[in-house]
């Protein structure tokens, strides 16, 4: 931005001839001179400097005109700080950095910025945990097996076909290695088993109007719509389901929201007292007399229970997990309801007892003296 200096009000200009009093000068400087008066010393008495021509200025040096007195011009910090074309603003990097991030700037998708930003991952609360893929299984031909349809409460029928298959014979005695390779190579045909349960599950079950219904509420609904859907495919058929139970528990375990572990803590809850886990402890592979299990189809029927005895009791161990560390969260409501779930379990059934009685007794050295109290 330039200042203009104020221009005087009708300034009185005198014209004057400067080629005649040139003239005018050398005439009397050559009479002067032809009268012996041409030396300019103080001693002759005479003095002709202002007669002679003015000598030519050097146009290198400065001169400021008189109506410029009044003009102010600009110190060098301003005159940095005044741009050569006053519509045409500086470039400013952090300004052109804000502007490429800005959303209402149509070139912020191809931004390089934009570019390199990494995308959040968003987390699935019901994220199903599939680190065992049953691809390898599809093209292998399939086992005798009982029917998805035949299936009732599991522990009662698996109680049935094991007194049916192996009564009273005994377990054999084995060495420690030859053991573990059977009992991995019981639970690979265990895994293959429960792949040809659920597919048969799906042919049939799955295909009826009542249970599509419940599956597009479990792909399209709201949280508590889900979770109901989960514990109606767990009730129908729980061991076909077997991915509900782990959608339930990926709810309680993951860190995206406390607000969905209350409703999944009452679902889980609900489900393993009422269906899921029997009036005894449950058992692991290596705890069944595995080498007492003929090939027929009821032996294969009792392995996939035995296979899913032992899947259940690793979910159980994780629902427990949560619910201890639920129960040392910071929040108040939150802490409150795992301690009542883990006396209602510990009331209910025997399975890890230890660990629910130790959650408790733990509780009652809490230092918010309402926790102690409930505990």
């Amino acid at each position: 931005m330039s200042i203009h200096p104020k221009k005087p009000k009708n300034p009185k200009t005198t014209t004057i001839n400067t080629n005649g009093d040139n003239n005018l000068q050398s005439d009397i400087a050559n009479f002067a001179s032809s009268l012996g008066l041409s030396s300019s010393l103080p001693s002759s008495g005479f003095n002709d400097t202002s007669f002679r021509n003015p000598k030519a200025k050097n146009p290198s040096s400065k001169s400021t005109p008189k109506n410029a007195k009044n003009e102010i011009k600009p110190n060098k910090s301003q005159q940095s700080n005044i741009p050569n074309n006053p519509r045409k603003k500086p470039f400013n990097a952090v300004d052109s950095n804000k502007n490429a991030q800005n959303p209402r700037n149509p070139n912020f998708e191809n931004s390089k910025d934009s570019r390199n930003q990494p995308k959040p991952r968003s987390q699935n609360i019901f994220a199903v945990d599939n680190s065992r893929s049953f691809d390898k299984y599809k093209n292998l031909p399939k086992l005798p097996l009982m029917k998805a349809s035949a299936l009732g409460v599991w522990y009662s029928d698996a109680a049935e076909l094991e007194e049916k298959v192996i009564g009273d014979k005994k377990k054999g005695v084995k060495g420690v290695e030859e053991w573990k390779e059977l009992v991995e190579k019981k639970r690979e045909l265990g895994e293959r088993l429960l792949w040809q349960f659920v597919s048969d599950y799906e042919g049939t079950r799955a295909q009826s109007g009542d249970i599509k219904m419940v599956l597009a509420t479990q792909r399209s609904g709201t949280v508590t719509d889900k979770v109901s859907a989960f514990s109606v495919l767990v009730g129908d058929n729980c061991i076909a389901n077997i991915k509900s139970i782990d959608a339930l528990i990926g709810m309680v375990t993951s860190k995206v929201g406390k607000r969905y572990a209350f409703t999944g803590f009452e679902a889980l809850k609900e489900m393993f007292i009422s269906s899921l886990l029997p009036d005894r402890k449950l058992k692991t592979l290596s705890q069944q007399p595995l080498d007492l299990l003929p090939e027929s189809k009821d032996g294969n029927s009792l392995l996939l229970f035995w296979h899913w005895e032992e899947c259940l009791k690793q979910r159980y161990e994780r629902y427990i997990f949560a619910l201890e560390e639920a129960s040392r969260d910071v929040l108040a409501s939150l802490k409150d309801k795992s301690l009542k779930t883990i006396y209602a379990l510990l009331l209910s059934k025997s399975e890890q007892e230890r660990r629910l009685l130790s959650a408790l007794v733990n509780k009652l050295g809490d230092p918010e003296n309402k926790a102690a109290s409930n505990a």
